[in-house]
């Protein structure tokens, strides 16, 4: 079986809740995690949004990336990626110009950044190599939906 991505329906605020209480919980860590904040610039032609049609402006959209991976690493792995577009990039950085690399953030961090009530368009994804890696992402999700740690 080759590698596969499949789009999966998971609240955000329910996965970072789990995970956090997980975190809080386990003696050893059961999950490797990465919380991101990744900005993106897109030009907004000239004409639009009450701009001059001579202006050349950007658009600025921020997106947070959060990637969930079982410990330890070894066969049967998954990957779940969640992704949250903030269009309106509200949480700038507070110093310097926007970076040209992913911002690296804590778990609190992304939480307080891109999870709150109509923030905007999330999209998870898995990726999984065979039905192994299936079989432990479906214990996974039965844990997440029912509360169990």
């Amino acid at each position: 079986m080759d590698k596969m991505e499949l789009e999966v329906d998971i609240p955000p605020d329910r996965l970072v809740a789990w995970l956090q209480h997980d975190f809080a919980t386990s003696a050893q860590p059961r999950f490797e995690v990465s919380a991101n904040r990744v900005f993106v610039e897109e030009p907004v032609s000239g004409g639009r949004a009450g701009l001059d049609v001579n202006d050349d402006e950007a658009a600025l959209s921020g997106f947070g990336v959060l990637e969930i991976r079982p410990l330890p690493v070894g066969v049967g792995r998954w990957s779940l990626r969640l992704q949250i577009e903030d269009a309106l990039a509200d949480h700038l950085p507070d110093e310097g110009g926007v970076p040209d690399e992913p911002e690296e953030m804590t778990l609190e961090g992304f939480e307080a950044a891109f999870i709150a009530p109509g923030r905007g368009l999330s999209y998870a994804t898995l990726e999984i190599a065979d039905e192994q890696a299936r079989s432990g992402f479906d214990s996974f999700l039965s844990d997440l939906q029912s509360g169990r740690h």
